[in-house]
């Protein structure tokens, strides 16, 4: 049975026109046309297209007027705002919802470690850290929710650092968030970069603990947890 981890406050329903940019998409409201900022940079296949339903939420300060957070799909949401998804995993892992992560807790977040940028830095009360790099994972093949969606140097560099971290001794979370409402288990996208599938192989080889977790949005603005333990096929 899903859960819910958070809930969010006035959201309003959209269409969408246009995608300007990486960052802006234009928006139609009831009575008018806005801009609203994305904070997922990826292509959004099958997502941020003319004519979807989506949901946003207003903003007093930038440019644009409104986030964009969730896209309807059936009669529920593809979670694709980035900042939300990692807040629902923070609501997941300190309620223990996540079963690979209990008794983990996050210590930092947005760590420098070698040349990279890591997400978290988990303690245990033993003592113990671990690092955990959060992906999202909103593009959809009709089964599968897939990470990346574009050639990803960043993400490639990440996947990387991480497998070096796990061969020197530290413990190493791979944690890919399925947020789009029909995903019934994960993959890599082969297609959209290869490089991925490979690493990820090479990450697991190396000891790293790779997991899905499934998250949607509702239109009362109640994001759920589906699955904290998605099937990952590498």
């Amino acid at each position: 049975m899903s859960k819910s981890v958070l809930e969010l406050k006035d959201l309003i329903p959209c269409e969408i026109m246009e995608r300007i940019n990486r960052f802006v998409v234009k928006i139609k409201l009831v009575d008018r046309t806005e801009m609203a900022h994305l904070r997922n940079t990826g292509r959004l296949n099958g997502l941020v297209e003319r004519g979807k339903y989506a949901l946003c939420i207003p903003k007093s300060k930038g440019k644009t007027n409104f986030l964009l957070i969730g896209v309807k799909v059936n009669e529920s949401y593809a979670l694709i705002d980035t900042k939300i998804q990692c807040l629902a995993f923070e609501h997941a892992i300190e309620n223990n919802l996540i079963p690979r992560l209990i008794g983990w807790k996050i210590k930092e977040k947005e760590k420098t470690f070698l040349d990279s940028r890591i997400d978290y830095v988990l303690v245990k009360q033993t003592g113990d850290s671990a690092l955990l790099e959060i992906k999202s994972a909103v593009d959809f093949d009709g089964y599968y929710s897939m990470y990346p969606d574009c050639p990803t140097d960043r993400g490639l560099k990440h996947l990387r650092t991480l497998t070096y971290a796990r061969k020197k001794g530290m413990a190493c979370f791979i944690v890919f968030i399925a947020a789009h409402p029909l995903a019934k288990a994960f993959k890599p996208n082969s297609q959209a970069d290869p490089r991925i599938k490979k690493a990820l192989i090479q990450a697991k080889n190396a000891g790293c603990v790779i997991r899905s977790i499934k998250f949607h949005l509702e239109k009362n603005g109640k994001v759920l947890l589906d699955n904290p333990s998605l099937d990952v096929v590498l």
